[in-house]
């Protein structure tokens, strides 16, 4: 390319100025300047107005929002589920003879396995129930008492015998389970009548010692009846065997 080609493509380019601001001075933003007076009843006038909010000068008390969420979430929506657990628990609790009610601490999930295990050989079931599924099994119900342990979810452990003394000895070694009630034989029982149900015998035992007992109670009255009659007896067969001469002296 010639040099007045070069020169004529360079005419034709079309050159704009480039601006680049650059501040000298630092701005402040925590205190700005004030703006000018005819600028500040400019911005004065266009300052939106907002209508006051009146629960700005209510109590705290009325101003919580806790109670709007509790009241949101008493509205529960209705659960399959939980029916089908809840019909579960209620066949469990008519049928099983003993029924124990657990409150749980925090436990590591190698010491609930062990706590499992134990319970299996002595063929219990543990579960772990909500207070709403107890709520909607036991509800109207002979059990409904029980409902007042129930705060959280609750363990429950499920026997077809009564094996009280097993399942005590069994939570000795596992403090992470505290039992509150039991159920046994349909009857409602807190724990220290829990301990007299363990020192008393079997009922086959129980009702051997009562039948003696009564009988021991019914020789005593024959003897009493009968003392007189075996004294005057004795008496007279003495009498009979001594000799006529010393009868006739």
């Amino acid at each position: 390319m010639s040099v007045r080609a070069t020169r004529d493509c360079l005419l034709r380019l079309k050159w704009s100025p480039l601006l680049f601001p650059q501040r000298f001075k630092r701005v402040n933003v925590q205190r700005p300047k004030a703006p000018h007076y005819e600028r500040a009843r400019v911005l004065a006038l266009l300052k939106p107005q907002y209508k006051e909010d009146s629960s700005v000068y209510l109590p705290p008390s009325l101003k919580c929002r806790k109670e709007e969420e509790i009241q949101r979430n008493l509205q529960r929506v209705d659960n399959p589920l939980e029916k089908i657990l809840a019909r579960e628990m209620r066949d469990r609790f008519q049928c099983s003879k003993f029924v124990a009610l657990l409150h749980t601490n925090p436990i590591e999930g190698e010491d609930e396995f062990q706590a499992k295990v134990k319970l299996k050989r002595e063929k219990m079931d543990i579960q772990k129930y909500s207070k709403y599924t107890a709520k909607l099994a036991l509800e109207n119900t002979r059990f409904e008492a029980v409902l007042q342990l129930f705060v959280a979810h609750n363990v429950i452990v499920f026997c077809d015998e009564p094996k009280v003394e097993a399942l005590l000895k069994i939570l000795k070694k596992i403090p992470q389970y505290i039992l509150m009630a039991a159920i046994v034989d349909n009857r409602l029982l807190s724990v220290s009548q829990l301990d007299t149900y363990v020192r008393l015998k079997d009922l086959t035992t129980a009702r051997a010692h009562f039948v003696a007992q009564l009988n021991c109670a019914v020789n005593n009255v024959i003897s009493g009846l009968n003392q007189h009659q075996t004294t005057l007896i004795t008496r007279l067969e003495q009498i009979t065997k001594i000799d006529p001469e010393k009868r006739e002296t």
